[in-house]
């Protein structure tokens, strides 16, 4: 981030006047996601009921509650979380949501079964990490033709007009 901050160079030429980035939203989303995840990523190793995952845990929601009010009254907001959130959007989420929960338990699922000791447990393939990620090449290949197919797949469905036009660019 400090990068970022450092190293702005001359950005007239990329956004119209009067168009500002919004750092303090850019700060604060990245602060309150880094605490949860921290405390998501150690829980295990400081254990769930420690001070620093329930600190960290409540202090990244509380920075992002925080953030969250601070966006919406921002005139330039980081993310337009009156937009972001419409109920028009509901099942996109929903299906997005369990698109990817589906796609993370088959790995997880089947990377488990691949590398499972048969002796041990009479299951499994007792695949080496490099036999596994061979044996799902061909899934992830495709994944990837079926994300380079959707703009296809729009045009000769469809797409869904929006009810509003965006703002001219």
């Amino acid at each position: 981030y400090a990068g970022l901050l450092v190293v702005r160079g001359d950005e007239t030429h990329t956004r119209p006047p009067g168009v500002r980035v919004d750092w303090p939203g850019a700060i604060g989303l990245a602060a309150g996601v880094t605490f949860v995840l921290l405390a998501l990523s150690e829980g295990s190793n400081w254990g769930w009921t420690s001070a620093g995952v329930i600190g960290f845990g409540i202090g990244g929601v509380a920075v992002l509650a925080v953030w969250a009010m601070i966006e919406l009254r921002t005139p330039q907001p980081l993310a337009d979380l009156r937009f972001v959130f419409r109920p028009m959007f509901l099942p996109v989420y929903a299906i997005g949501f369990a698109v990817y929960f589906g796609g993370i338990g088959g790995q997880v699922a089947v990377s488990t079964f691949l590398s499972a000791p048969a002796h041990l447990l009479g299951y499994g393939l007792s695949l080496t990490p490099l036999a596994i990620s061979m044996a799902t090449i061909p899934v992830y290949f495709i994944m990837f033709l079926a994300v380079l197919s959707t703009a296809w797949l729009g045009r000769v469905i469809g797409f869904r007009p929006c009810s509003r036009s965006p703002a001219p660019a």
